[in-house]
């Protein structure tokens, strides 16, 4: 939904949502929910890198392979590898596309 959304108008930014989720979660399993917010954070960024993060936001971002390595420790067993084909599918689906050829997706049968 993100990729393939026509502008940078969302309702609220995911990238910064999910940056905003990453570091203040708290509560039960804290670490496993934080790991995938940064998760669903480096997937934002991947598909549209144009949305801007929090600049006052304190927590450092991770790197991919940081990301990676937090749901290797906190995910399910096959975590990581769904993560790593989510973004493998992305790159994959941007250089097969380009921005006039998104797809059409019809609800009705």
């Amino acid at each position: 939904i993100v990729r393939w959304h026509h502008c940078d108008d969302f309702p609220g930014n995911p990238r910064l949502s999910f940056q905003h989720q990453a570091s203040r979660l708290r509560g039960d399993r804290e670490v496993l929910r934080r790991a995938r917010a940064w998760a669903a954070w480096a997937l934002v960024c991947q598909a549209r890198p144009s949305l801007k993060g929090d600049p006052a936001e304190p927590t450092p971002e991770p790197s991919a392979p940081q990301v990676r390595e937090l749901l290797v420790q906190y995910g399910h067993k096959n975590e990581p590898y769904l993560w790593d084909q989510a973004r493998l599918t992305m790159l994959v689906a941007s250089c097969l596309r380009s921005e006039k050829q998104r797809p059409t997706i019809n609800f009705q049968h």
